[in-house]
């Protein structure tokens, strides 16, 4: 009761402060533009409708054109509108990755034919990082032409405004073989992505938590019943003879594992991978 309260007096408070809420002027959405993207020459501004209003940039070191635009959005709750915010979108991201892509291509074909590769840029970005698929039958080649395609198209993001740039290696099988990235030293393969990855959800649960090992067991093995399992679109469900992996953890002295199989847990009402955690460190 006293959480519904708090939850209730929240969403009171959120509703009461977005009451009057209003487009942007074109002062502040000039200084959101060179806080966020840097320095640029503002061109014009555009009343879109009565809740939008887009100023368009030229950025001054690439060269680009771009808009920001402020707009007011209802805050809804199961269709019902609880209240009104202004919120900035932009799509300096998508004109930036294209500008790159196009200064950068004659090179990365070079590289391509030189290397012998299938060098492949994502059409689209995803999380602020740059994703790049290269292919070859010769995976020491391929690696070569990684690294050098990083640092390709790393010299055109001078302001590092880039999350990351990750370049995916797989041989004549689409099988994935490294992954270069500028946030590691060394390159990755397949395992210790998947154990950065499992380390950094079990750090969700305790932000001290430390990889120790990893085993496997067969699904039957597992303890887990069929009807606990979470149901994702494209994926098969394990059968008895999956192999499922283990993944354990120290903190504060004791050990716990996340396996990598989701799982529904109805009495927090919410799904998971299948973890020991709360037997170990309790609620």
């Amino acid at each position: 009761m006293k959480k519904a309260a708090i939850l209730l007096l929240l969403l009171c408070t959120a509703v009461f402060c977005a009451c009057n809420a209003e487009v942007a002027s074109e002062k502040e959405i000039i200084k959101f533009a060179k806080d966020t993207y840097g320095k640029a020459d503002f061109l014009y501004s555009e009343q879109v409708s009565e809740d939008a209003l887009r100023c368009y940039f030229t950025d001054k070191e690439y060269g680009f054109t771009y808009h920001v635009s402020s707009n007011v959005l209802a805050i809804t709750i199961d269709g019902a509108v609880f209240g009104y915010k202004e919120d900035k979108g932009s799509d300096f991201n998508d004109v930036f990755y294209e500008y790159i892509r196009t200064q950068s291509s004659a090179s990365i074909a070079a590289l391509s034919q030189q290397y012998g590769c299938e060098i492949l840029l994502d059409d689209i970005i995803y999380d602020n990082v740059i994703y790049v698929d290269i292919t070859s039958p010769n995976t020491d080649t391929a690696c070569i032409a990684a690294e050098k395609t990083r640092e390709i198209l790393s010299s055109y993001d001078t302001r590092g405004y880039w999350e990351n740039i990750s370049c995916r290696v797989y041989d004549a099988n689409g099988n994935k073989q490294y992954t270069y990235d500028t946030l590691h030293e060394q390159p990755l393969t397949p395992e210790d992505e998947d154990i950065e990855f499992f380390t950094q959800a079990a750090q969700m649960k305790h932000s001290e938590a430390q990889y120790l090992r990893k085993d496997t067991r067969l699904f039957s093995q597992t303890g887990i019943t069929e009807d606990k399992l979470v149901n994702i679109l494209g994926t098969e469900p394990p059968t008895a003879d999956s192999i499922i992996t283990y993944y354990y953890f120290t903190a504060e002295g004791k050990e716990f594992f996340l396996a990598d199989v989701q799982v529904y847990y109805p009495d927090y009402g919410s799904m998971s991978w299948h973890t020991n955690y709360l037997e170990v460190f309790g609620e």
